[in-house]
């Protein structure tokens, strides 16, 4: 279905759900960010087969806030060659055994 007109039919005949900028927004304090699955697509059916038994929405929030503390880590450089290429790291808070911390 497409976008309009699930706003137009659907989003009236729900009055405690409303359009907001990012999502949809149930009640005062919810915001609603649909996922869609293919269930023809086998990547699909794998992700759908894994969420079955476990709560998806804490699953994602799980997800998308170890993905942001991963994105604001600095990069660090962990090992120079002698050559004067570099090994950068990000997102580890000890390197390897085997690198060199310059």
């Amino acid at each position: 279905m497409h976008k309009n007109i699930v706003h137009k039919t659907v989003l009236p005949l729900i009055p405690f759900i409303k359009q907001v900028k990012g999502g949809l927004k149930m009640g005062k304090n919810k915001v609603v960010k649909p996922v869609a699955f293919n269930n023809t697509k086998d990547v699909d059916i794998k992700i759908l087969n894994f969420i079955t038994d476990m709560n998806f929405s804490g699953y994602v929030k799980e997800l998308i806030l170890n993905d942001i503390e991963k994105r604001n880590q600095p990069l660090r450089i962990v090992q120079r060659s002698q050559n004067g290429g570099i090994k950068i790291v990000v997102g580890s808070n000890t390197p390897p055994p085997s690198t060199v911390v310059v």
